[in-house]
């Protein structure tokens, strides 16, 4: 209903320079959530294949539960490993507990140096300005920003093209 009531009322002058911002925009967005499942999928092998190496009960279910984890703002692998670490040095198994302390460190640090990259690849941001991006946003924002600010970036950068002299879309 509001593509129609959009249609009616805005001049076919401005719908036809929207179009390819709508079209890039959707990419965009799509692209974003493309490399969030690829960053889950990377947590999920480095996660279990950990937890395979140190020989605890369950490792896919376990892995498959801390990507999920990992993917929602706010947590992260360490919000399971850690707490599950300290449990296991309490318990009287240092050797397992400083093994899920080490997989912490190893797959935030795997996510720290590819997410960027990812991101920026599947939205079509440079790595540098995607980092800054997120950044920045979260600063800003907190966790929300960090989603927000790359598409914010893209937005602009279509806005941008869409006004420069020569790119109105018409013949």
């Amino acid at each position: 209903k509001l593509r129609p009531w959009l249609r009616r009322r805005m001049p076919e002058k401005w719908m036809r320079r929207l179009r390819p911002m709508i079209v890039n925009l959707r990419t965009s967005v799509s692209g974003w959530l493309k490399a969030q499942a690829k960053l889950m999928g990377m947590t999920f092998c480095i996660v279990t294949a950990g937890l395979c190496l140190l020989r605890t009960e369950a490792p896919l279910l376990a892995g498959a539960l801390i990507a999920l984890v990992d993917a929602l703002p706010m947590l992260g692998t360490g919000t399971v490993l850690v707490p599950w670490g300290i449990l296991c040095f309490l318990q009287g198994k240092p050797g397992t507990g400083l093994g899920l302390i080490v997989l912490y460190g190893v797959s935030a640090m795997a996510r720290a140096a590819l997410e960027p990259r990812l991101v920026g690849s599947q939205m079509g941001l440079h790595p540098l300005l995607t980092l800054v991006c997120i950044y920045v946003g979260y600063r800003l924002w907190g966790v929300l920003g960090m989603l927000l600010a790359p598409m914010l970036v893209i937005t602009a950068q279509e806005l941008a093209q869409l006004l420069q002299p020569g790119r109105t879309g018409e013949s």
